[in-house]
Formats: C-alpha cells, sequence, structure tokens
C-alpha cells in the first residue's frame, strides 16, 4: 500500500511539473495537492510539506479558501508527530501566507508558506 501512494504521488508531482511548464496554475496546484495526499499515505511528510508549500502558495493568491482549508488539515495532519495546533494565518494585504503552529509547552512556531 506505501509502495502504491508513492508511486501515485510520484504520477501527480510529474502532472504537475507539467502544469508549471504550460502555466495552468489551477491544475498544479491540485496536482500538488493530490501528491501531498499520497506522500503522507506514504510516510514521506517532507516531500508532503514541499507539495503542499507550492499549492497553498497559488490557493492564497487566489483566495481559495476550500482548498486552503483542505490543505491546513493535510498539513496539520503531517505534523501531528509534534502535538501542535497548526492555523493557517491570512495575511494583510501584501503579507505571506504562514501556518501556525502552536504547543502548550512551547512558543508558537511559523511556518513560511510562500515559494522562494
Amino acid at each position: 500500500m506505501v509502495e502504491a501512494a508513492a508511486a501515485v504521488a510520484g504520477e501527480f508531482q510529474r502532472a504537475a511539473d507539467h502544469y508549471d511548464q504550460i502555466q495552468a496554475q489551477p491544475d498544479a496546484a491540485f496536482a500538488r495537492l493530490q501528491a501531498a495526499k499520497h506522500l503522507v499515505a506514504a510516510g514521506r511528510r517532507a516531500e508532503a510539506n514541499a507539495q503542499l508549500r507550492r499549492a497553498v502558495a497559488f490557493y492564497h493568491r487566489v483566495s481559495a479558501t476550500g482548498y486552503l482549508r483542505e490543505s491546513q488539515t493535510l498539513l496539520a495532519a503531517t505534523a501531528e508527530d509534534c502535538s501542535h495546533s497548526w492555523t493557517l494565518v491570512s495575511p494583510k494585504a501584501g503579507g505571506k501566507p504562514v501556518l501556525q503552529a502552536g504547543s502548550p509547552t512551547a512558543l508558537p512556531v511559523v511556518v513560511d508558506l510562500t515559494l522562494r
């Protein structure tokens, strides 16, 4: 099952790269979100987060709140080992989308979701 999830994730990543090349950004973001789901299922959380960052950056630019919520839920699943609660923080005009992780025993951690 893990191997199948990883294989499917690879196909979604290739599709997203192709969509990026032809500037089909909505399709690329959706493919990256799907890849992230399969990467989480395969236990490859760091790779899932990389795909999610790229998808979230697009979804934020176009105010796709449904996809942002879905991404937030998936990001929270990738961080469940850390016992953090994650909150998507909407930026002020011109700001960057961020995820804020809070733990009852630690200072909040903020993750910048913009592409570099």
